[in-house]
Protein backbone atom coordinates (compact mmCIF):
# COMPACT_ATOMS: atom_id res chain seq x y z
CA UNK A 1 0.00 0.00 0.00
CA UNK A 2 0.93 2.94 -0.48
CA UNK A 3 0.38 6.72 0.71
CA UNK A 4 -2.61 9.18 -0.71
CA UNK A 5 -4.98 6.33 -1.29
CA UNK A 6 -7.24 7.15 1.33
CA UNK A 7 -7.39 9.85 3.62
CA UNK A 8 -9.58 10.05 6.85
CA UNK A 9 -10.69 12.87 7.95
CA UNK A 10 -12.81 15.10 11.02
CA UNK A 11 -13.09 17.92 12.89
CA UNK A 12 -11.97 18.25 16.76
CA UNK A 13 -12.53 21.57 19.18
CA UNK A 14 -10.97 22.89 22.12
CA UNK A 15 -12.91 25.66 24.51
CA UNK A 16 -10.43 28.31 25.38
CA UNK A 17 -10.79 31.08 27.82
CA UNK A 18 -12.03 33.57 24.52
CA UNK A 19 -14.23 30.76 22.99
CA UNK A 20 -14.04 28.02 20.77
CA UNK A 21 -10.87 26.75 18.47
CA UNK A 22 -11.99 24.06 15.50
CA UNK A 23 -9.18 21.77 14.20
CA UNK A 24 -10.21 20.04 10.80
CA UNK A 25 -7.37 17.54 9.91
CA UNK A 26 -6.73 14.89 7.03
CA UNK A 27 -5.06 11.69 8.19
CA UNK A 28 -3.06 9.64 5.56
CA UNK A 29 -4.17 5.70 6.54
CA UNK A 30 -1.04 4.27 5.03
CA UNK A 31 1.85 7.03 6.56
CA UNK A 32 -0.44 8.37 9.24
CA UNK A 33 0.96 11.67 8.52
CA UNK A 34 -1.58 14.43 9.00
CA UNK A 35 -1.82 15.66 5.26
CA UNK A 36 -3.79 18.58 5.26
CA UNK A 37 -5.46 20.94 8.69
CA UNK A 38 -7.19 23.76 9.06
CA UNK A 39 -7.91 25.77 12.30
CA UNK A 40 -11.01 28.42 12.96
CA UNK A 41 -13.39 29.50 15.38
CA UNK A 42 -16.83 27.88 13.16
CA UNK A 43 -17.05 24.42 12.58
CA UNK A 44 -18.00 25.23 8.50
CA UNK A 45 -17.29 24.61 4.89
CA UNK A 46 -14.20 26.52 4.57
CA UNK A 47 -12.85 24.83 7.92
CA UNK A 48 -12.50 21.65 5.91
CA UNK A 49 -11.91 22.56 2.67
CA UNK A 50 -8.84 24.83 3.40
CA UNK A 51 -7.81 21.64 4.76
CA UNK A 52 -8.36 19.73 1.70
CA UNK A 53 -6.91 22.64 0.05
CA UNK A 54 -3.16 21.91 2.37
CA UNK A 55 -3.38 18.14 1.83
CA UNK A 56 -3.60 18.37 -2.06
CA UNK A 57 -1.33 21.04 -2.39
CA UNK A 58 1.03 19.07 0.11
CA UNK A 59 0.55 15.56 -1.25
CA UNK A 60 -0.38 16.37 -4.93
CA UNK A 61 -1.99 12.76 -4.95
CA UNK A 62 -2.24 11.25 -8.49
CA UNK A 63 -5.09 8.12 -9.17
CA UNK A 64 -7.55 6.92 -6.81
CA UNK A 65 -8.34 8.55 -3.82
CA UNK A 66 -10.75 8.14 -1.01
CA UNK A 67 -11.65 11.08 1.22
CA UNK A 68 -13.32 9.09 4.07
CA UNK A 69 -15.41 11.63 6.38
CA UNK A 70 -18.50 11.54 8.87
CA UNK A 71 -21.76 13.44 7.93
CA UNK A 72 -21.15 16.79 9.54
CA UNK A 73 -22.77 19.55 7.56
CA UNK A 74 -19.25 20.73 6.73
CA UNK A 75 -18.42 17.31 4.88
CA UNK A 76 -21.94 16.76 2.98
CA UNK A 77 -22.29 20.61 1.89
CA UNK A 78 -23.25 21.47 -1.60
CA UNK A 79 -20.06 23.48 -1.75
CA UNK A 80 -17.39 20.70 -0.19
CA UNK A 81 -18.70 17.19 -2.67
CA UNK A 82 -18.46 19.88 -5.48
CA UNK A 83 -14.65 20.68 -4.46
CA UNK A 84 -14.32 16.98 -4.14
CA UNK A 85 -15.74 16.41 -7.23
CA UNK A 86 -13.43 18.76 -8.93
CA UNK A 87 -10.36 17.20 -7.62
CA UNK A 88 -11.51 14.22 -8.65
CA UNK A 89 -11.59 12.70 -5.08
CA UNK A 90 -13.85 9.82 -4.18
CA UNK A 91 -16.07 10.78 -1.42
CA UNK A 92 -16.95 8.27 1.49
CA UNK A 93 -18.76 8.63 4.53
CA UNK A 94 -19.39 6.92 7.51
CA UNK A 95 -23.09 5.38 8.99
CA UNK A 96 -24.54 7.74 10.92
CA UNK A 97 -23.31 7.33 14.77
CA UNK A 98 -21.01 5.15 14.45
CA UNK A 99 -18.01 6.10 16.60
CA UNK A 100 -15.70 3.12 15.40
CA UNK A 101 -16.17 3.98 11.57
CA UNK A 102 -13.38 6.69 11.76
CA UNK A 103 -11.54 5.29 14.50
CA UNK A 104 -8.00 6.51 13.51
CA UNK A 105 -8.61 10.13 13.10
CA UNK A 106 -10.68 9.85 16.10
CA UNK A 107 -7.91 7.72 17.96
CA UNK A 108 -5.28 10.78 16.46
CA UNK A 109 -7.27 13.51 18.14
CA UNK A 110 -7.39 11.26 21.40
CA UNK A 111 -3.47 11.54 21.37
CA UNK A 112 -2.82 14.90 20.16
CA UNK A 113 -5.35 16.37 23.42
CA UNK A 114 -3.73 13.81 25.60
CA UNK A 115 0.18 14.80 24.50
CA UNK A 116 -0.72 18.62 24.35
CA UNK A 117 -2.63 18.30 27.90
CA UNK A 118 0.55 16.40 29.49
CA UNK A 119 3.17 19.14 28.04
CA UNK A 120 0.99 22.20 28.30
CA UNK A 121 -1.71 21.36 30.74
CA UNK A 122 -5.00 21.88 30.09
CA UNK A 123 -5.50 24.29 26.83
CA UNK A 124 -9.00 26.00 28.79
CA UNK A 125 -6.73 28.05 30.46
CA UNK A 126 -5.15 29.19 27.03
CA UNK A 127 -6.06 31.90 24.51
CA UNK A 128 -6.75 30.67 21.43
CA UNK A 129 -3.61 32.69 19.75
CA UNK A 130 -1.71 30.94 22.49
CA UNK A 131 -3.28 26.85 21.12
CA UNK A 132 -2.88 27.52 18.02
CA UNK A 133 1.34 28.28 18.11
CA UNK A 134 0.54 24.51 20.28
CA UNK A 135 -0.99 23.28 17.70
CA UNK A 136 1.20 23.96 14.86
CA UNK A 137 4.45 23.22 16.53
CA UNK A 138 2.36 19.76 17.87
CA UNK A 139 1.39 18.80 14.23
CA UNK A 140 4.33 20.03 11.97
CA UNK A 141 7.37 19.91 14.07
CA UNK A 142 7.05 17.29 16.37
CA UNK A 143 3.71 14.70 14.97
CA UNK A 144 4.81 14.73 11.44
CA UNK A 145 8.46 15.16 11.73
CA UNK A 146 9.25 13.61 15.09
CA UNK A 147 7.14 11.29 16.52
CA UNK A 148 7.99 7.74 15.75
CA UNK A 149 5.46 4.85 15.72
CA UNK A 150 5.67 1.33 16.24
CA UNK A 151 2.87 0.90 13.31
CA UNK A 152 5.15 2.69 11.14
CA UNK A 153 8.60 0.15 12.11
CA UNK A 154 9.47 3.07 14.04
CA UNK A 155 9.65 5.67 11.43
CA UNK A 156 8.00 9.18 11.67
CA UNK A 157 4.65 9.81 9.15
CA UNK A 158 7.43 12.01 7.33
CA UNK A 159 9.83 9.38 6.73
CA UNK A 160 6.98 6.66 5.89
CA UNK A 161 5.37 9.14 3.34
CA UNK A 162 9.02 9.74 1.46
CA UNK A 163 9.56 5.91 1.32
CA UNK A 164 5.84 5.71 -0.34
CA UNK A 165 6.49 8.48 -2.49
CA UNK A 166 10.00 6.91 -3.88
Amino acid sequence: MTSNLKWVVDVTEFRCIDGKLYLAGILDLHDRGLAGWSMGERNNTDLVVNALVMALARRDPDGDLVHHADRGSPYTSIEFTNRLSDWNLTPSYGSTGDAFDNAAIESFWATLKREINHIHGGWQQLTRSELRTILFDYIEVFYNRQRHQARLEHQTPAEAYAKSAA
